[in-house]
């Protein structure tokens, strides 16, 4: 049985489970206000939530859409995954067992499509082939998925976040500096420490904005997650600096790291420097 299950049926990990869920509220609270200003007719909407894992945004939001699909690669997962909607009876929520580069859902189907933490590991599905290329079919994917003017919303980390230059271990590979060199160089280190490929692409803000269009997608909004996107308290607009000037100030973080963000946001480098990216795209 996976850890994920145990959690679910086990009394042994309640705690675990508790601090899971107060920290999903978090995340979920400030996305969900996030995606109402999006689309004022959320309530009415079908949501995809691809990469859903334990569904600790979407089991919450789908208290207020009409409908949730659950979509993951990891099997355990979405069985525990399922059995949390029947815990909770949200009957409105599907979990399918599915892939980025293959959904199993209709063309024109969804209305909003959640892809959060999740575009960086798309390429490790395909380790042979061109990590780029992999996300890009994924994005592609979700695009024929979403019905005219559907959203898309992805959170992903900046490839040139500060800390990143400063020795911060990326946590996707487990070393350090790999995210802001050269794709060459990061892949011979990769190769060289692991004995496999670096494929966890992130991008800077250009160039997310660059793999968006070659799959098709208009940017609507390039935004911030405050302290990060995983379990963001605020989601800011990247450009907006007066407005995140004011919720670095009200979030909980350390002294240290509020004087970096609010450092980096007056010489007008947060989506140079910053540690993340939420956009909003539209079909």
């Amino acid at each position: 049985m996976s850890p994920e299950l145990k959690g679910i049926e086990g009394a042994d990990t309640e705690k675990k489970s508790a601090q899971e869920q107060i920290n999903g509220f978090e995340r979920y609270k400030a996305i969900s206000e996030f995606m109402n200003r999006l689309d004022h007719n959320l309530a009415e909407s079908l949501i995809l939530d691809l990469g859903c894992g334990l569904g600790v945004i979407s089991l919450p939001l789908s208290k207020q859409v009409r409908w949730v699909i659950g979509v993951d690669l990891d099997k355990e997962t979405i069985r525990a995954t399922h059995l949390k909607t029947k815990k909770l009876n949200r009957d409105n929520f599907v979990t399918i067992l599915g892939s980025a580069t293959n959904i199993p859902v209709k063309s024109d189907y969804v209305d909003f499509a959640l892809v959060i933490g999740v575009l960086e590991w798309v390429p490790c599905s395909k380790p042979y082939e061109d990590p780029e290329s992999t996300q890009i079919e994924a994005l592609r994917e979700v695009r024929r998925i979403l019905r005219r003017r559907g959203r898309l919303l992805l959170a992903i980390e900046n490839r040139y976040y500060l800390r990143y230059w400063l020795g911060l271990t990326d946590h996707h590979s487990r070393l350090k500096f790999v995210p802001v060199l050269p794709r060459k160089i990061a892949d011979s280190i990769s190769r060289r420490r692991k004995g496999e490929p670096y494929l966890n692409r992130t991008y800077s803000y250009f160039e997310l904005k660059n793999l968006l269009r070659k799959a098709g997608f208009g940017t609507l909004e390039i935004c911030l997650g405050i302290p990060d996107y995983v379990f963001a308290e605020e989601i800011v607009n990247i450009d907006n600096k007066d407005e995140i000037n004011e919720k670095i100030n009200s979030v909980r973080q350390s002294k240290s790291r509020k004087i970096a963000w609010r450092t980096i946001n007056r010489l007008g480098l947060m989506k140079f420097l910053g540690s993340n990216f939420i956009v909003a795209c539209q079909k």
